[in-house]
């Protein structure tokens, strides 16, 4: 193996080993399909823009099968926000749930079981599987919500698959931020995201990436390093700043992991077309 991605890999391992799911150390579960479903209403950071999410939690087991969900359904605010967090909510689970949102414990007993149905149909006799998602409120300001999806599945093999993202809604309209927002095509923007993918590398690595052949090699079939493709996953805003983030194999091997960085609001702002979003 390449000495650069055994270290990257040694790297990585390193940084996610505290919070990753292994299904392999995972005891073995009686015969059961058992349902915790414990809604709590929460409330929101206090801001002068009323909004409230409503928590909701479900697993199901069958033998050594587990499914684990969590959720923070929007509740109380403007209409066609909590309307269009709700939508983005059942996206990340999934999409196949086709009626209006009103009984949260009955959409997530949905997904739950269509989960587990789904793991039943190539799980083999001792075989630990695993999947767990929480699409969650993360922070709230008078213009905006935000939120952060995260899921682990793992069905066999030599490793799992996982993947994170977010959303940030503008209160006004309920209107999801997105990358049509930005001014994607000038040279400040790509160097931004070409400096800060490249951050990501050399923070895993420890040290600087010198030139852009270099910084080329940790890339997966990208030709120009200063003119990197828009992630699939919309942008969203984090408490420091505008995360901005590639899932697994998007841009670079399985060992990278998922690159991603913040990019300062005060650069995001000067890139921000009009009229835009606002933070």
């Amino acid at each position: 193996m390449d000495k650069k991605y055994l270290k990257l890999i040694i790297a990585l391992s390193l940084a996610v080993a505290g919070s990753s799911c292994s299904s392999s150390d995972q005891p073995q579960q009686p015969d059961q399909d058992t349902a915790a479903v414990a809604p709590e209403d929460q409330p929101a950071e206090e801001v002068d823009a009323p909004f409230s999410y409503k928590k909701d939690t479900i697993e199901r087991k069958f033998k050594t099968i587990t499914v684990t969900m969590n959720v923070d359904f929007a509740k109380d605010g403007n209409e066609k926000l909590v309307k269009n967090i709700n939508e983005y909510i059942n996206k990340e689970l999934g999409n196949h749930y086709k009626k209006e949102i009103t009984d949260t414990k009955e959409v997530l007993a949905f997904y739950a079981n269509y989960q587990l149905d789904k793991m039943r149909e190539v799980w083999e006799e001792g075989a630990n599987f695993t999947y767990d998602i929480r699409v969650l409120f993360s922070h709230e300001t008078e213009n905006y919500v935000s939120y952060t999806s995260s899921f682990f599945e793992y069905t066999g093999g030599a490793h799992g698959i996982a993947g994170n993202d977010g959303a940030t809604f503008r209160k006004s309209d309920g209107q999801q931020l997105t990358w049509d927002m930005f001014n994607t095509q000038g040279n400040e923007f790509k160097q931004i995201l070409k400096e800060g993918i490249k951050g990501y590398f050399e923070d895993a690595i420890g040290h600087k990436i010198k030139s852009d052949e270099d910084f080329k090699s940790y890339l997966l079939d990208i030709k120009d390093v200063n003119n990197l493709p828009l992630p699939s996953a919309k942008p969203y805003i984090n408490k420091k700043g505008l995360v901005i983030h590639y899932g697994q194999y998007e841009i670079a091997p399985y060992a990278s992991g998922q690159p991603e960085f913040v990019m300062p609001l005060a650069n995001a702002r000067k890139i921000l077309k009009e009229p835009g979003f606002l933070f």
